[in-house]
């Protein structure tokens, strides 16, 4: 059913049409209780009273992460231009803490022309980030001997300042639709 919502709201978006009544409350998220990469503090605070888009990432990726990523720097600029960005948090959670050090994520931010204030890329434990994935849905899948390249569910969830999902953004969304799609949400909360 979110599906067939998803699509609506797609629709409607791309011929300027107002989906606010779009953006169900689709359950509880789970907070981000991760730290952020870069600046190695924790993330919630920076989250607070916001809006966020989340997704999964492994910087050992080479398939759909870059995707992903040019997506979240493409709807970052977007926003950033409306002058919204103060109002949404960009979060990328790696899948695979092991493997992304904070070095290699630090590194990877630098790659996306990380800027504090709207993008995060952010780590925990294993046990944290695996309760976070089982939380949001995200499986993920090593290849025998190895730990690069990982395959994973690709997810992306718009949240609420508190903590309620709201839109869940299937993997072929273009930035342009994430974009417009979040403006709208975000202004709909303050009429």
């Amino acid at each position: 059913m979110t599906w067939l919502v998803s699509i609506l709201a797609f629709a409607l978006a791309s011929h300027g049409v107002d989906a606010t009544p779009l953006f169900p409350d689709m359950g509880t998220a789970s907070p981000l209780a991760l730290t952020d990469a870069v600046t190695d503090r924790p993330l919630l605070p920076e989250l607070r009273g916001r809006s966020v888009l989340v997704s999964f990432i492994s910087a050992t990726c080479r398939e759909i992460c870059p995707m992903t990523e040019g997506t979240f720097a493409e709807v970052a600029r977007a926003l950033r231009l409306k002058g919204d960005i103060s109002r949404v948090q960009l979060v990328l959670v790696t899948v695979d803490p092991v493997t992304d050090t904070k070095p290699r994520l630090r590194a990877l931010a630098h790659k996306l022309g990380y800027n504090r204030d709207a993008l995060h890329l952010a780590t925990g434990s294993p046990q944290q980030i695996g309760r976070l994935l089982r939380a949001y849905g995200v499986a993920v899948h090593f290849r025998k001997g190895t730990r690069d390249d990982p395959d994973h569910t690709v997810a992306l969830y718009l949240i609420d300042p508190n903590w309620h999902v709201r839109y869940d953004f299937g993997p072929r969304y273009p930035a342009s639709a994430i974009a417009r799609l979040t403006d709208q949400f975000i202004h709909s909360r303050t009429r």
